[in-house]
Formats: structure tokens, C-alpha cells, sequence
């Protein structure tokens, strides 16, 4: 009897191991890799039917994420294909288009500075010895007012103002206080379009000369040997380059308005300009043309300097500056003193 019990017993844990590894097979069978990946040869451990029920949860949950991961990518392509499309088509815009957009984005950028578009006027100074001499000037209430006006004239877009805001202290910047030979006072600048560049007397190139300029060449025909007026050449750059300071008593003008910022405060910055020359201990040579710029004269007290003075060049006073002699003049005094002199002549 006892062996037949176990006989029973033997074929049921038979038929149990049996049906187990089924149940392992089977699992295995729903958990295996994708085909291009090779089989694992060691044996899996049983895992029942929670188990794979979750790897295959799991599998899904990877599947989805990965579906939306490739949307995003689809969706950022065609995004991306979009915008190409878009620059590709305002490349293809037409010239006039394209310059006018530009013209309104510059538009745009201006007005954001108008308010204080002269605020910054001291940068303007490039010599290091002009910025040192005048750091007190510019903190001083007449020129913190003189901007405020400057401002406000530039807001109302009536009449343009000359010159340009960065060739206001042009004088300035051409020749270092120390070198200063002649000074050569004027009034105001030029209140045509394209001629005032913050040199007194001076136009721009390509500009011809002024009835005023054309008076001074005339006499340097008669004063100096060898000079031959220029016809079309009103740029006195070589003149400022060598010393030759041409400073207007106003630095500024509105267009066909001639005097129209002679009340602004240029005149208090300028008689500071030159008192600071006549303390210079270098002989200078101050050229006063007109009633306007000998009034100056009392501002320069130092005996090494020589004054010249006569009528102003303008055709309504010539003829109390014809025969001035003043170039010559210059030139013997400096010669005297053992300073280099003026090359006056200024080529086509």
C-alpha cells in the first residue's frame, strides 16, 4: 500500500514539474528580445503571471514614450522647415522693401535717442590735452544748459543743425594745445546743407568755396609767393594739421539761419578756449577778421602772442581786408621765434 502512495505521489510531482516548466517556457517565450538581438543562453529565472503582465505594462509605456519623443522630433523639423521657408521668402523680397524696413528699424533707433541726442557731446573730444584743459567747462550750468537747447532745437525736427555733432570740435581735435601756431577767429558756421565740418572758414571736399574763402585766397595770391587759388578746393585741412586753429566764436547753426545759436551759451565755452591759449607759454599768432572777432582781443594778455587785425573777408567788408598781409605776417613772427611756418597752400 505504502508503494503505491508513492508511486502517486512521484507522478503528480511529475506532472507539477512538468506543467512549472511549461508555465517558465511560456514566459519566457512572452518576454524574449527582438530577433536581431541573440537569445541568452543561460536559463531565465520562473516568473509568473504578474511579472509578465508588467514587463508587457512596461514595454507599452517605453513604446508610447517613445511615439511622442518622435512627434516632438516630426513636429521641431517642420517647425524648423517653416521658419527656413520664411527667410528664404524675405530674402527673396524685393530691394525697395527690404531698404525700407531698414530705413524704419533706423528710424526707430534714432528716436529712441532724440531725446538726449547731444547728451554725449564731450566724447567728441579725441585730444587728450583739448579734454584735460576744458573738464571743468563741461560741468559748468551755461554748458549744461547750452545741451538742454541743443536738445530741444534737434526734438522739433524743424531745420537740421550744422555741423554733424561729430565734426563740432574738429578744430579741436586736428592739432594738440601745445602745437597750436595760429588761431583764426570766426563768426558762425556755415548754414548750408554739406558745408559747415567745425573748421572756421573751411568747407567740406567737393564743396566749392564760399564768397568769404574765395576773398582769402585772393589775398594769399598777393601775399604769399608761389600761392595758386584753388577753384574747387575749400578744405583747409592742411591748414589745421599744421596748427592753424580755426575756431568759429558759435559752433553751431541751424540750416539758412545764420546766427540762429549765438544765444545757447557757445560764446562763454569758446572765450574759455581762448583765454586758455593766451596762457600758453608757446608764442601763437591770433588772426582777428571783422568787428565780431576783435572784440576778442581783450582776452589775450600775454605778451608773447601778436595780434593781426583788419576787416572781415566777406565781400560787404572786403575792402577793409585787401592787402592785410596777414599770412606773411604770421609766418615772420613764428620764424622769428624759431617755430616752423604755415605752408598756406592748399592744392585742387
Amino acid at each position: 500500500m505504502s508503494g503505491k502512495i508513492t508511486d502517486f505521489f512521484e507522478k503528480k510531482t511529475t506532472i507539477v514539474d512538468e506543467k512549472e516548466n511549461k508555465e517558465d517556457e511560456s514566459s519566457i517565450n512572452n518576454t524574449k528580445k527582438p530577433a536581431d538581438i541573440k537569445k541568452p543562453t543561460s536559463k531565465k529565472p520562473a516568473a509568473n503571471k504578474k511579472t509578465t503582465t508588467t514587463t508587457k505594462a512596461s514595454k507599452k509605456r517605453k513604446h508610447e514614450s517613445s511615439d511622442e519623443e518622435t512627434d516632438k522630433e516630426e513636429n521641431k523639423e517642420e517647425e524648423e522647415e517653416k521658419n527656413e521657408k520664411f527667410e528664404n521668402k524675405k530674402l527673396k523680397k524685393p530691394n525697395k522693401v527690404e531698404e525700407e524696413e531698414e530705413e524704419e528699424e533706423e528710424e526707430e533707433e534714432v528716436k529712441k535717442d532724440d531725446k538726449n541726442y547731444y547728451d554725449d557731446i564731450e566724447k567728441y573730444f579725441t585730444d587728450e590735452q583739448w579734454k584735460e584743459a576744458l573738464k571743468d567747462e563741461f560741468n559748468k550750468p551755461y554748458f549744461k544748459k547750452m545741451i538742454t537747447q541743443l536738445n530741444k532745437r534737434y526734438n522739433l525736427k524743424e531745420k537740421p543743425i550744422y555741423p554733424p555733432k561729430d565734426e563740432i570740435f574738429s578744430a579741436f581735435n586736428y592739432a594738440n594745445l601745445s602745437d597750436v601756431k595760429v588761431v583764426v577767429i570766426g563768426q558762425d558756421p556755415y548754414h548750408g546743407k554739406g558745408q559747415a565740418h567745425g573748421l572756421s572758414f573751411s568747407v567740406k571736399k567737393g564743396i566749392a568755396p564760399p564768397p568769404s574763402l574765395i576773398n582769402i585766397y585772393k589775398e594769399l595770391e598777393t601775399d604769399i609767393n608761389g600761392f595758386k587759388r584753388p577753384l574747387k578746393n575749400g578744405f583747409l585741412e592742411p591748414w589745421a594739421k599744421q596748427g592753424v586753429f580755426l575756431l568759429n566764436a558759435v559752433l553751431t547753426v541751424e540750416e539758412a539761419t545764420p546766427n540762429s545759436h549765438k544765444d545757447f551759451g557757445w560764446a562763454d565755452f569758446t572765450d574759455a578756449v581762448l583765454k586758455i591759449l593766451s596762457k600758453q607759454d608757446q608764442p601763437i599768432v591770433f588772426i582777428l577778421w571783422g568787428g565780431f572777432a576783435q572784440k576778442k582781443e581783450k582776452l589775450f594778455t600775454n605778451k608773447n602772442h601778436l595780434v593781426l587785425k583788419s576787416g572781415h573777408p566777406s565781400p560787404l567788408s572786403i575792402k577793409y581786408f585787401v592787402g592785410c598781409k596777414h599770412f606773411s605776417k604770421s609766418n615772420e613772427f613764428l620764424k622769428s621765434k624759431g617755430i616752423e611756418e604755415i605752408n598756406w597752400n592748399i592744392t585742387e
